[in-house]
C-alpha cells in the first residue's frame, strides 16, 4: 500500500497541512483497476492489513491471488 500526501489549505491559518492517506488498489490479472480503498495514513499496516484482506476476500471471494504491497 502506498502512502500519499495531500496538501490542504485551511482558511483560518492559510497554512498547508500534510494529510497522509493509504491508497489500496485492487487490479485484475490484466492490470485493470477493479476497486480501491482509502485508509487513514496514521495507522500501521499491522492494524489495517488483516481487516483489509478479509474485506477483499469477502467482496471478491477467496482466490489464488498475488498480493503486492509497498
Amino acid at each position: 500500500m502506498r502512502r500519499a500526501c495531500v496538501a490542504l489549505d485551511t482558511a483560518a491559518t492559510n497554512a498547508a497541512i500534510a494529510l497522509q492517506v493509504v491508497i489500496a488498489l485492487i487490479v485484475t490479472p490484466e492490470g485493470y483497476p477493479l476497486a480501491y480503498e482509502v485508509l487513514p495514513g496514521n495507522t500501521t499496516d499491522k492494524t489495517t492489513l488483516k481487516e483489509f484482506l478479509a474485506k477483499i476476500e469477502d467482496q471478491y471471494g477467496k482466490a489464488d491471488r498475488i498480493w503486492v504491497m509497498d
